[in-house]
């Protein structure tokens, strides 16, 4: 068994100890419901607390009076959707980055991940891909690796890609990787106890509903963890977080992650021994 196969529903005794590494509350059930409570032991890592500087991103039904007020409810929904799978609070981190601005913080990020890596030893780390769907996933997806090279040789950790969401056509394409990639993709086609699961998590994130509603629940994809040159845009044309309007654009995030890169002392396309293959 590999161990992408090993995320899924399996008897406990095979199960791992997983670590999913998420952008923002509600990523972690959009990319890997499936994964979830299914883990002999499941510790989920926000890189942010969700919650934007920018008012006019804030739902427009509640009436928050402060960025930290938006982001507590957002951890209230997040410990109510998680509780659902059996994931209590005290197994939900909060790296407590603002929305959009993890980029700015990537060598921070990698070494508080790293210090989780080493102190839970997970044998999967699962996170985003680098597709330039949103800036936060990208961090993530950097920032996945950057911990494992920093940990090398005192982790065992499998990193795996979990599929979100990109816009590389155009228009928002989700639950779906960008390119097939060097090595094959494993879907994992959810029953319907599994979607009715996925859609009251999902349903516990209020505050999200108009996004969250745009993504469907039948399917979740995952694949070993890529080599990417985070030097370099995802793919070309416009990137989805640039043509909805965030303010970060791709070419800064590129230069950001290069200098985090040089910092760690890994190369754009260099493979780390801590990126181990998931499948031998």
């Amino acid at each position: 068994m590999t161990p992408i196969e090993a995320l899924l529903p399996q008897p406990a005794a095979s199960c791992p100890r997983v670590v999913v590494l998420a952008a923002h509350p509600d990523d972690e059930i959009l990319g890997a419901s499936s994964v979830l409570g299914r883990a002999a032991s499941c510790l989920v890592v926000h890189l942010t607390d969700g919650a934007p500087f920018e008012r006019e991103l804030w739902p427009t039904d509640r009436p928050f009076g402060s960025r930290e007020a938006y982001a507590r409810e957002r951890r209230r929904e997040a410990e109510a959707a998680l509780s659902l799978s059996g994931i209590p609070r005290e197994r939900i981190v909060c790296l407590g980055c603002p929305d959009q601005r993890a980029a700015w913080s990537l060598l921070p990020l990698c070494q508080r991940v790293a210090a989780i890596v080493e102190r839970y030893d997970p044998d999967c780390l699962v996170t985003h891909a680098y597709e330039g769907g949103h800036p936060d996933h990208d961090a993530a997806a950097f920032i996945a690796r950057g911990a494992l090279h920093m940990v090398e040789g005192d982790s065992h950790a499998t990193l795996v890609e979990m599929a979100t969401y990109h816009g590389a056509s155009g228009s928002l394409c989700a639950n779906q990787f960008l390119t097939a990639g060097t090595t094959r993709t494993l879907t994992h086609m959810l029953s319907e106890a599994e979607q009715a699961h996925k859609r009251a998590l999902l349903a516990c994130h209020a505050t999200q509903h108009a996004l969250l509603s745009a993504f469907g629940v039948s399917e979740e994809r995952f694949r070993p963890a890529q080599h990417y040159d985070f030097s370099r845009p995802p793919h070309s044309g416009p990137l989805y977080y640039e043509r909805v309007g965030m303010p970060l654009r791709g070419r800064t995030f590129c230069k950001l992650a290069a200098q985090a890169g040089r910092a760690l002392g890994i190369a754009p396309l260099r493979r780390s021994g801590a990126l181990r293959a998931a499948w031998r």
